[in-house]
């Protein structure tokens, strides 16, 4: 949905299924003009475990109104498990 070209895109996001979360910002990466897309680009730390769910949702501010994409309700959710060669 691209409203306006003043935008900010916030990443909500949690390990402890929203006991404590944590926001960052993407950052504007490139614009497709043919589509009339704008692309932006995230980094999240990663937890410290061997395994954990991380969940988001995303936060789009433009032209003065709030949208949230979380997947109709159930945030995103990855299973992330680290494997470590023995």
């Amino acid at each position: 949905l691209n409203v306006a070209f003043e935008k900010e895109i916030l990443i909500h996001y949690t390990f402890d299924a929203w006991n404590s979360k944590t926001v960052v910002k993407a950052e504007y990466s490139s614009s497709v003009s043919s589509l009339r897309i704008d692309k932006f680009s995230f980094v999240l730390p990663c937890c410290p475990s061997q395994s954990w769910i991380l969940e988001l949702a995303l936060e789009y501010r433009v032209a003065g109104k709030i949208y949230w994409d979380n997947f109709g309700g159930g945030n995103y959710q990855f299973g992330i498990h680290r494997h470590v060669e023995q």
